[in-house]
């Protein structure tokens, strides 16, 4: 008895340190708790990618390659049956042994669209039978703000009217509802006057949409040295004549990677599209954008301004073509600046006196890229070039040129350079 009455402080005093324990929450995820990049690779800087990663930490998304988990599709539309995992994740919806709908026999979202009738958030797409679910039709904008106004149960629609483009709609009044909770700011910043209501959502917009509605915080991934292990091994090179001179070299800048040229002689920036970006290409991971020689200028920066702008212009278009077509991150590689010194050959002196003298131009506008687009870093080429011994002519690639700017481009990516 004695034996037992000295245990019993010790334990009082064990159980007490186990339901502090069980009281303790799980530490949040943060920043630091993520690899460089995030738990999905293929949301690298996308505008949406601190929402992605909330959802994640919240258990609300598992990725959209199971059982690996490490692509999110960002870009991907949500379909019914999407939606409705999405939102019983969100909202811990109890199961239920009802099966509400005729055609969502074969989904693997069956459990998940049978909560969510079970709750009343939906009410079936085929009214008024509604005994039909449509689990792969694509969810547009105006229908998302019905599932989520019913599922989080909102009501008050301020002053209404938040948006241009919804009026006399039959999801207007859960627009409004949702613009007044703060669970959308519209379609088209900055002016955010319109939701675009007709318009599919994407997974990466449907992150946001939840974010906010469960009033997670943002958690922004540590940013990524070089380029993501993770990311698919390619890699494309777009070129003019200059970087095809390096085509020999380059593959050895970017060992076990696939590479491929997206080069011709003279490549304008505007040609881009029409010849080496139809309707399904697709691109490397990472690609070196090499262009900017056959650009046009005026001499002594007459209407630089608008000459400027044209070539802004036309390469974000090409950084926003490039990633529409799979590119991750882009490495824009500078011009050749020669110096005097280089300037040596009657033909480099011809070419200096036609053209040479805009190339700083270009460079100017090449280095604020990266001021615009977060996925594009400066391979720069101007800065190790400027001397003799490295072109044939002004700017054409000897096999010594070659060799330092497959060391540039690969460098730019975070690739040990295979020649310096």
């Amino acid at each position: 008895m004695a034996s037992i009455q000295r245990r019993i402080p010790l334990l009082i005093a064990l159980l007490a340190i186990i339901a502090a324990a069980l009281l303790i929450p799980s530490p949040a995820v943060g920043s630091d708790d993520l690899p460089p990049g995030g738990t999905f690779w293929d949301d690298y800087l996308n505008v949406h990618e601190a929402s992605i990663e909330a959802v994640a930490a919240a258990g609300i998304t598992k990725g959209c390659n199971p059982p690996v988990g490490d692509r999110y599709c960002p870009d991907k539309n949500v379909d019914r049956g999407q939606m409705a995992a999405f939102l019983v994740r969100a909202l811990d919806l109890p199961a239920t042994s009802t099966d509400f709908f005729i055609d969502d026999d074969e989904s693997m979202f069956e459990g998940d669209i049978n909560r969510l009738a079970a709750a009343g958030i939906t009410k079936g797409c085929n009214p008024p039978d509604n005994d039909r679910y449509c689990p792969e039709s694509n969810v547009t904008r105006g229908q998302m703000a019905a599932f989520l106004v019913r599922g989080f149960g909102y009501t008050d629609p301020g002053e209404g009217d938040f948006f241009v483009d919804d009026d006399g709609l039959v999801f207007e009044a859960d627009i409004d509802r949702l613009g007044h909770a703060g669970v959308t700011k519209g379609c088209n910043p900055p002016a955010n006057d319109r939701f675009c209501p007709h318009d599919r959502v994407t997974r990466d917009q449907m992150a946001s949409f939840l974010a906010r509605a469960l009033d997670l915080d943002p958690i922004a991934p540590p940013p990524i040295e070089g380029h993501d292990p993770r990311w698919p091994h390619s890699v494309s090179i777009l070129t003019d004549s200059v970087v095809l001179g390096a085509e020999r070299y380059l593959p050895d800048g970017f060992p076990e990677w696939r590479l491929e040229m997206l080069g011709k002689p003279a490549l304008m920036l505007h040609q881009v599209e029409d010849t080496f970006l139809p309707p399904g290409k697709k691109v490397g991971s990472l690609v070196a954008v090499a262009l900017g020689y056959n650009s046009l200028w005026e001499r002594d920066r007459y209407r630089y301004d608008m000459w400027a702008a044209r070539f802004d212009e036309q390469a974000d278009e090409v950084i926003r073509d490039l990633l529409a077509h799979g590119a991750l991150q882009i490495a824009w590689v500078t011009l050749r600046e020669p110096s005097p010194e280089a300037v040596i050959t009657d033909q480099q002196k011809s070419q200096m006196r036609r053209w040479g003298w805009y190339l700083p131009y270009v460079n100017e506008r090449i280095r604020l890229i990266p001021d615009r687009h977060p996925q594009v870093v400066v391979a720069d080429w101007a800065s190790v070039s400027s001397g003799p011994g490295l072109t044939y002519d002004l700017i054409h690639l000897n096999p010594d040129g070659a060799r330092l700017m497959t060391d540039v481009i690969s460098g730019a990516f975070g690739f040990e350079p295979p020649f310096g």
